[in-house]
Order: C-alpha cells, then sequence, then structure tokens
C-alpha cells in the first residue's frame, strides 16, 4: 500500500458528541465562491487560480479542505450546523474532493447544461473520506474507516432501483447537482452525512 494511504493524518481525534459547526464552500453565483465560517478555528485553504488572457480562470484539480478562491475572498458570516448522523448514515469528515467537470460549469456559468443552480450550492461530489461517527441500525463500519463515496443516492423504491439498476433512478438526488430543488450540497464541506449504503471500504 502507498505511504500515502495510511498517513496518519487520516486518523480522526474523537470530539464530543452532537450539533457541530463546520464549514463549507458555497457557490452563490457565476465564479462566485464563498466560504461559509464556523466558531471553530479552522483556516482556510486558500487556492490561486491565475487567469490567462482570453480563457477563464480554472479551479483546482483537488482540494483537500473547504476553498475559497482568492479573487473571492469576501466570506458569509453564517455558520453551518451538522446533526449527529441519523439512522442509516455516517458522519464522514472529507479528505480529498477531485474537481469534476460539473462543478467547473457551474462555477463558471451556475448552470450546467439544462440544470440552473436556484440557490447556494456546495459544489464537489468526486470525494472520499474517514467515518467520525455511525447513525443507528448501522453495521459493518467502525470509526475512522477510510470510505469512498458514491454520492448518487437512489429512491430504492422505483422499479429501476428494484432491478438493481439504481443509477437510472428518475428521483436521483446527486450531490453538488442542481437537479433536486432544494439542491443536495456537495462534498466540499469539512463534514457530510451521508446513507451508510453508499459509502464503501
Amino acid at each position: 500500500m502507498a505511504p500515502s494511504a495510511i498517513h496518519d493524518d487520516y486518523r480522526y481525534s474523537p470530539r464530543p458528541s452532537g450539533k457541530a459547526q463546520i464549514q463549507a464552500t458555497v457557490l452563490v453565483g457565476p465564479k462566485n465562491l464563498k466560504l461559509v465560517r464556523t466558531q471553530r478555528a479552522f483556516p482556510p485553504c486558500v487556492v490561486v487560480i491565475p487567469a490567462q488572457a482570453g480563457h477563464p480562470p480554472k479551479l483546482p484539480y483537488r482540494a483537500q479542505r473547504p476553498c475559497v478562491t482568492k479573487a473571492h475572498a469576501t466570506t458569509l458570516q453564517e455558520p453551518r450546523t451538522i446533526h449527529p448522523p441519523g439512522p442509516h448514515e455516517l458522519q464522514i469528515e472529507v479528505k480529498a474532493t477531485g474537481i469534476c467537470g460539473s462543478d467547473v460549469s457551474y462555477y463558471n456559468k451556475y448552470r450546467n447544461g439544462d440544470l440552473q443552480v436556484t440557490g447556494p450550492l456546495t459544489l464537489g461530489h468526486e470525494s472520499a473520506g474517514v467515518v467520525v461517527a455511525i447513525g443507528e441500525q448501522v453495521t459493518g463500519f467502525a470509526i475512522n474507516d477510510r470510505v469512498a463515496l458514491e454520492v448518487g443516492v437512489p429512491c430504492d423504491n422505483c422499479r429501476a432501483c428494484q432491478r438493481g439498476r439504481y443509477n437510472l433512478c428518475p428521483k436521483m438526488r446527486f450531490r453538488s447537482s442542481a437537479k433536486s430543488v432544494p439542491h443536495y450540497q456537495g462534498t466540499l464541506q469539512e463534514r457530510i452525512n451521508h446513507p451508510a449504503k453508499w459509502c464503501h471500504k
């Protein structure tokens, strides 16, 4: 196994249970990212995105913590609260998120194809992290387990889901997508609660 895959940075230090204040990067308009700050001391990652003549600025390929572009460093002084994971959920401390083409499209145009953003949207969906809390009725996971996230969450009840073709679910909710309203927030935030069924060790 590669050394980076077993580095101690992936270990989780237990914190008090209950509601927590987290940080999240929120898209509030075309090329306008805001960092939602919390009361906890957690320095933001500031990403410099150079703009070249005739070319729009590009997002970084990988972000390991909530990021805000230097050109839009104004912050929203609003906390985002995360509750303990519900039944069948895990709370994941996000460690890495890849930037997808849809994230770039939302960033540049505030839309992706026919999907128009209608409210603040946290981007990011190609993510991995560490289990930091476990909801009721969840088995097979332990604190500090490293997981990859499958962020398209189907309904589990329709014909496609019952046939095992959940990727075709018409009621699919996908993180960092404007398809569902209210939008299903993405993974460029410190922690998320996610169905354990769609977390893979």
